[in-house]
């Protein structure tokens, strides 16, 4: 009975050393994870004397810019799904769009006049998206996905503001991404509307 005892007692140390191994491994990993993370992405950007007029310091401005380029995607859904004047305007502000955040993310000055036609023509091409937005049946994927690209906006300025550069970028990009993933679900929403009314009739 006594080796019995034993043989259990044995056991359970056994299991609560291979549990307790287990944990210290996890811990171990989660560390060395979030030293990875404070290394790499909250360091604050060194910034250098040329990014000070840059919108983002060079080699990160070109990230956004490389995402500026599937614009075109949205003008051409645009196009396909053009099915009424509404529809057929919002495609040209949504090609304005393209053309002028290309135009600025490929040498982002901030004192120039090319941000402040590309401020203009996405104030008022998201402004217009959100309009037509209001009246589509899927209102989260419509309307839901373009008003949070355009919640990116200020939270990727706070983010900059503090000097997380490698941070801000990717809310600025979920811009771009979100906003152009609306507009072509709200496209085609009128698209399919139209085409559903024009075979009842």
């Amino acid at each position: 009975m006594v080796d019995k005892d034993r043989k259990v007692k044995n056991d359970k140390k056994v299991k609560k050393g291979k549990k307790v191994k287990k944990v210290k491994t996890k811990l171990r990993f989660f560390k060395r994870k979030f030293r990875f993370i404070r290394k790499y992405k909250l360091l604050r950007y060194k910034l250098k004397e040329k990014d000070e007029e840059l919108g983002y310091p060079d080699g990160i401005y070109q990230k956004v810019f490389k995402i500026c380029c599937i614009h075109p995607i949205g003008v051409l859904a645009g196009v396909y799904y053009s099915s009424s004047v509404s529809t057929i305007l919002a495609t040209v502000l949504a090609t304005m769009l393209s053309l002028s955040s290309i135009n600025y993310w490929r040498n982002p000055l901030v004192s120039s006049i090319r941000r402040t036609i590309d401020m203009i023509v996405a104030f008022t091409a998201i402004s217009y998206h959100i309009y037509l937005s209001l009246s589509t049946t899927n209102k989260i994927l419509c309307l839901g996905l373009i008003l949070l690209g355009a919640m990116m906006y200020p939270i990727s300025l706070v983010i900059n503001h503090c000097g997380y550069h490698q941070i801000g970028y990717i809310f600025h990009c979920l811009i771009h991404v979100f906003v152009m993933i609306g507009a072509i679900f709200t496209y085609r929403d009128y698209y399919n509307r139209k085409k559903n009314a024009d075979l009842n009739s």
